[in-house]
């Protein structure tokens, strides 16, 4: 462990080769031992929430973080923001034909081949409701962001202390 003291603010400028250093609460004064992370391991947890593809988690992610990717498969918490972003994003990319689809063919995300139906339905036996009547993809997009919005302080355990949670729920809005 470390002798010197950093401030919580400083923390992100730090190239720390130490596991746990002592920091002081600029606001309080208290002092606490925290552990460090890396960049890499706050990218790996970010991905994940952000709906990033599979295929692309495990070439870039899995081999030196290959743990904390199975802790964030079996979080409730990530998965359900996870499923939530994969379907806001999805809904961005392809907004007018999923909207017209909506519109004309009285479809819903649920029947619709731009999502995954299972996502969908562990979602909704989580009791997370994302399919909604007489919606049309500007509500979705609403709808997902207030969900993604209730959800989300579910996962701030998942982010080590020393990082700045409210931030990281920053990137995911």
């Amino acid at each position: 462990m470390s002798g010197k003291r950093y401030t919580l603010e400083s923390l992100s400028n730090l190239v720390l080769p130490d596991e746990e250093i002592t920091v002081e609460d600029s606001r309080t004064g208290e002092t606490k031992t925290i552990k460090t992370v890396s960049r890499a391991e706050v990218a790996t947890i970010t991905a994940y929430m952000l709906g990033t593809d599979d295929g692309h988690l495990e070439e870039y992610y899995s081999h030196h973080y290959g743990l904390l990717m199975k802790q964030l498969r079996e979080s409730r918490a990530a998965t359900t923001i996870r499923y939530l972003s994969k379907i806001r994003t999805t809904i961005m990319n392809h907004f007018l034909n999923i909207d017209n689809e909506m519109r004309y063919n009285l479809s819903n995300l649920d029947r619709m081949h731009y999502f995954d139906k299972g996502e969908i339905q562990t979602l909704f036996k989580w009791g997370v409701y994302v399919v909604q009547p007489n919606f049309r993809s500007d509500k979705y997009m609403v709808h997902l962001t207030k969900l993604m919005d209730e959800h989300i302080d579910s996962c701030k355990d998942l982010f080590p202390e020393s990082v700045h949670v409210e931030t990281v729920c920053l990137l995911t809005h």
